[in-house]
């Protein structure tokens, strides 16, 4: 194989039984789909697999647990995404509880949370996450990875202060924006320069902005970020 060149992963055995035949009501569900990576990776070979797990088994903390999947996603065609959810490192108890409810309910339909990796609304919606067997990517703003909260899988340093804020929008496909002030603020922003759609919870009102949606709900919410990502995914 040439210098810099990468193979795709090959299909497996069962993989091709599963597609050359049939599907019995009890044949397994396929194997976990792999995830885009960021901006430039969204349009790529896995930007296009489907959802479609609709059980499976995660490790979480030690403990086994059984994994949920939307079988109605998987039917509609929906596919996986990242989302940056973005929010206030300090919130109200309530604000808190909406974002684990936002983490838990994107994780619950195949999604990736991304977020700046600390507390407040970052930390509960990776809890969130993290609670049903998702994904979840900090992206820090210091040069040392134990700032991240105990719910990140995957912590990046930056050392970029708030200049990170552009990175988590830019390396999610939609964004959820959660109550938050002038940080929160510019990651809207960013979501409009990097052509992402936003929805909003109790958040920045920002009138006509493009691509924006004011949401009353976490299921309003994933819903429309993920009808508006998987639209773009899969063209």
């Amino acid at each position: 194989m040439p210098r810099g060149s990468r193979s795709l992963p090959s299909t497996t055995h069962s993989e091709q039984t599963n597609s050359d035949a049939d599907s019995p009501a009890d044949s397994e569900p396929p194997s976990r789909i792999a995830p885009t990576y960021g901006d430039a990776g969204r349009y790529g070979p896995y930007a296009t697999r489907r959802i479609g797990v609709v059980h499976g088994i995660e490790t979480v903390t030690g403990e086994v647990r059984t994994v949920t999947r939307s079988v109605e996603a998987a039917e509609r065609g929906v596919f996986h995404v990242r989302v940056s959810v973005i929010g206030g490192g300090v919130v109200s108890e309530p604000v808190e509880s909406l974002a684990e409810t936002v983490g838990r309910e994107l994780a619950q339909r195949g999604h990736t949370v991304v977020c700046g990796g600390l507390g407040g609304v970052m930390e509960a919606a990776c809890r969130g996450a993290k609670d049903a067997g998702g994904t979840t990517f900090g992206i820090l703003p210091g040069e040392d990875r134990a700032d991240a909260n105990e719910f990140i899988d995957h912590a990046i340093v930056t050392g970029l202060g708030h200049a990170r804020n552009a990175l988590v929008v830019l390396n999610g496909d939609a964004v959820v924006a959660i109550d938050g002030a002038g940080g929160t603020l510019s990651e809207i922003g960013f979501g409009r320069v990097f052509d992402r759609p936003i929805a909003g919870l109790r958040t920045q009102q920002v009138g006509s902005l493009d691509r924006f949606k004011s949401c009353e709900t976490a299921v309003e919410a994933v819903e429309f970020v993920e009808a508006e990502a998987s639209g773009a995914t899969s063209e």
